[in-house]
């Protein structure tokens, strides 16, 4: 069982370069776009929240980060993950991360805990 304390501590060590806080009971971050509208350029805050067991994309990254340790951090597309497979000197191996079923992120995430915890 994952517990609130874990989940934040996990989304520091998965995602370092974030700042991540807690808000009521749920880790979560801010996330900053700018785009360029016809009267000039827009800004806008979006709060992130870490949810790892029921976001594809964040299951996979944490995935990643228990195979790989903070070697893996780039997205492409919005689909796909990528990972240095250890020892190989070639490109970066690839998994898409739609559709994962919530039983294996569950699985993932608590282990992922874990690891953080020890």
């Amino acid at each position: 069982m994952t517990t609130q304390e874990s989940l934040l501590a996990l989304a520091k060590a998965v995602y370092p370069k974030r700042d991540w806080y807690d808000r009521h009971g749920r880790a979560c971050t801010n996330e900053h776009t700018t785009w360029q509208a016809m009267d000039g350029p827009v800004s806008e805050c979006t709060v992130v929240h870490f949810d790892p067991a029921n976001n594809s994309e964040q299951a996979v990254e944490v995935l990643c980060w228990l195979m790989a340790r903070d070697s893996c951090n780039e997205v492409c597309h919005d689909t796909i993950v990528f990972y240095p497979r250890p020892g190989r000197f070639v490109t970066p191996e690839h998994i898409a991360h739609d559709n994962t079923p919530d039983s294996l992120r569950a699985a993932i995430v608590q282990a992922a805990c874990r690891v953080v915890q020890s």
